[in-house]
């Protein structure tokens, strides 16, 4: 992976966490982090990875879900938060 390819990846995750504060509040975004963090860290756990790859893998499976737009979306939200805490950070 370029740098470019990096920065362009850590840019879209930062984005989709800001989107989603913005849609639910902050209340909101903590209540669906609380929600997903628990599958995020089973795929983890599962795959013996840290959050990056277990990101890769979901959004693998999220792909041929009916929502699965929405829900890639979500999991990077997550991915970014548990990596940087901004408003769970509280």
């Amino acid at each position: 992976m370029s740098q470019q390819q990096a920065v362009e990846i850590t840019a879209k995750l930062y984005q989709c966490r800001e989107q989603q504060i913005f849609l639910g509040g902050e209340d909101g975004f903590i209540q669906m982090f609380d929600k997903w963090k628990p599958v995020v860290e089973a795929a983890m756990n599962k795959h013996q990875c840290s959050e990056l790859p277990a990101l890769i893998e979901l959004l693998k499976l999220a792909e041929s879900k009916p929502d699965g737009g929405m829900m890639m979306h979500v999991l990077n939200a997550v991915v970014c938060e548990m990596l940087e805490p901004t408003v769970t950070a509280h």
